[in-house]
């Protein structure tokens, strides 16, 4: 018993410290000492010294029990509060404090992923780290036993999903926000005889800097693979709302052009001198040109983390979008 409590209480101990000091220390397998912790509390139950042949099946149950207590603290930590003045996980001083809690449970969150793959493959060879432990007990018991790890690794595993949700919210909504500057480009050409735009406005590298961030600061994290399904999934998060944004605006513009229209044309019923030629592109069509620039820049961002176009959702029809706009006016193709 009193080897039970031990074990128990020295992951329980580990748990209870918090997210802010769950940071592993290196070097070690996992990234987080909760992981580390259960591991070890998960050897240390079929230890030379610790394990007891005649107690074998109370030591399965324990095993059983430090799982199913790591992926209980899995989701307790998903509502545990952030506090960046006590985080070690970022020492960058010139964040300010919502930026450094950001960039805290961002990378808190990727090595949570790491370390529930990583946790789940060792899994993989539990049967074989045990099975000298366990002579004599029959084949069907055996087999019991290890089903029984087999269902508590699918248990973790199925934490992945939601941490990989927190994961791309903590990256998309950093570039969602800056997407509300779509809505100002009718403003920078409407009555202002700005010259016609020849590159991007600054919101496309804002919207962009976040996963391209993200990229930079993770590929040696996680796998190659892993970390382009989440780029794709952030990408196709914000294409969305780009999208969404850039048709509202497209759908402004024609409407006022049509108002426009109509409007001229009465005028010159009206009026008693020959009605005047347009000369040179209009406002609208300034507004066009500025989305297509926007949007062709934001392509080359994605395809920059080799991110196919094809593969994010929205991207194909958003450029077809502006394309098309374009193609109704009288501007040239870039």
């Amino acid at each position: 018993m009193l080897r039970f409590q031990e074990i128990g209480g020295s992951l329980e101990a580990t748990l209870s410290q918090g997210i802010t000091k769950s940071l592993a220390e290196r070097p070690s397998e996992f990234h987080l000492l909760p992981t580390a912790s259960a591991w070890e509390c998960l050897l240390r139950c079929w230890s030379d010294g610790v394990f007891l042949r005649e107690l074998a099946h109370r030591f399965w149950k324990l095993s059983l029990q430090i799982i199913a207590r790591y992926c209980t603290w899995i989701e307790e930590v998903w509502e545990e509060k952030w506090l960046s003045e006590s985080s070690p996980f970022t020492n960058d001083t010139n964040l300010a404090p919502s930026e450094g809690t950001q960039s805290d449970r961002l990378l808190f969150l990727v090595y949570l992923h790491a370390d529930i793959e990583s946790f789940a493959d060792k899994l993989k060879h539990f049967s074989a780290m045990t099975s000298t432990r366990l002579d004599g007990v029959s084949p069907q018991t055996c087999e019991k036993l290890y089903h029984s790890i087999e269902e508590s690794k699918q248990q973790l595993l199925s934490r992945l999903p939601i941490v990989t949700q927190f994961i791309l919210g903590e990256v998309s909504s950093q570039s969602l926000s800056q997407l509300r500057q779509v809505n100002d480009i009718p403003r920078l050409f409407r009555r202002t005889n700005r010259d016609i735009p020849t590159k991007p406005c600054p919101y496309v590298a804002a919207v962009l800097a976040p996963p391209l961030s993200f990229h930079k600061a993770y590929r040696e994290v996680v796998g190659a693979d892993q970390l382009q399904r989440w780029l794709t999934l952030i990408f196709s998060a914000i294409t969305q709302q780009f999208y969404s944004s850039v048709n509202d605006v497209l759908t402004s513009v024609q409407k006022t052009e049509e108002s426009l229209r109509r409007l001229k044309k009465v005028r010159d019923r009206l009026s008693t001198t020959t009605p005047s030629e347009g000369k040179g592109l209009g406002d609208d069509d300034k507004i066009r040109q500025q989305l297509v620039l926007d949007v062709q820049n934001f392509c080359e961002g994605v395809e920059s983390v080799d991110v196919k176009k094809d593969d994010v959702d929205k991207l194909l029809e958003l450029l077809n979008l502006v394309e098309a706009a374009r193609s109704k006016s009288d501007l040239p193709k870039l």
